[in-house]
C-alpha cells in the first residue's frame, strides 16, 4: 500500500505543472486508458493463444469460424486496442496542455513506471 500510495502521490504531481485542472484531469484520463488498453489487448492475445494451446477444452461460448474466425475477432480487437492507446498522445486541440514535450514525457514516463 505504500508503494500505491507513493506512486499515486507522484502522478498526483501532475496537477502541479499542467496549465489547469482539465489539461491535468486530461492527461491522467489518457494514462488510466492507456493501462486499460494494455489489459485488453492482452485479453485478446490470451483468446487466440488458449485457441491454438487448449482446443479441446469445452467452453460454454466459442468465437464462430474456427482459428480464422479466432484471428479476426481478437485481430480487430487487438488493432482497436492499440489505435486507442496511440490517439492518447494526441491531445484535443481545444486543451491548454503546456508543452507538449511534457505532456509526452508524463504519459510515456508513467506508463514505463
Amino acid at each position: 500500500m505504500l508503494v500505491q500510495a507513493v506512486l499515486g502521490s507522484i502522478l498526483s504531481l501532475v496537477f502541479y505543472f499542467m496549465p489547469n485542472v482539465n489539461s491535468a484531469f486530461w492527461i491522467i484520463t489518457a494514462l488510466t486508458n492507456q493501462f486499460a488498453m494494455v489489459m485488453y489487448f492482452l485479453i485478446f492475445a490470451s483468446a487466440i493463444k488458449l485457441r491454438y494451446s487448449q482446443a479441446h477444452v469445452h467452453r460454454s461460448y466459442s468465437v464462430p469460424g474456427g482459428k480464422l474466425g479466432m484471428w479476426l475477432v481478437s485481430g480487430a480487437g487487438a488493432l482497436t486496442c492499440l489505435f486507442a492507446f496511440m490517439i492518447c498522445y494526441f491531445p484535443p486541440a481545444s486543451l491548454e496542455t503546456g508543452s507538449i514535450t511534457f505532456y509526452l514525457g508524463f504519459l510515456i514516463g508513467a506508463f514505463l513506471l
